[in-house]
């Protein structure tokens, strides 16, 4: 699965959707062609964008980047997604 699955956004409206598997060319919103969403390719600060996951007992414990990230209103991590070979997991930020 984790080959195969994709996200994709919406240019104009910012809807995403996870395709699991198929032909993604053709996925179209607002009229216009999905852009496929890319892990870890902004120009942001490494040091806060990474995720860093940890095993903690039978847990997998995902933190976001070895600095800790604000998630203040105007610039926090709506989600994270943690795809496996048969699973995605979809975890959310919270805003302070």
């Amino acid at each position: 699965m984790k080959e195969n699955a994709k996200f994709l956004k919406c240019p104009i409206c910012d809807n995403i959707i996870e395709i699991i598997d198929g032909d993604v060319r053709h996925i179209t919103c607002c009229g216009r062609k999905m852009e496929e969403m890319k892990a870890n390719t902004t120009d942001a600060a490494t040091e806060k964008h990474i995720p860093i996951y940890k095993k903690v007992e039978d847990e997998i414990v995902v933190s976001v980047g070895e600095v800790e990230h604000p998630m203040e209103k105007e610039h926090y991590i709506m989600w994270i997604a943690q795809v496996s070979e048969n699973a995605t997991n979809m975890d959310y930020g919270k805003q302070q």
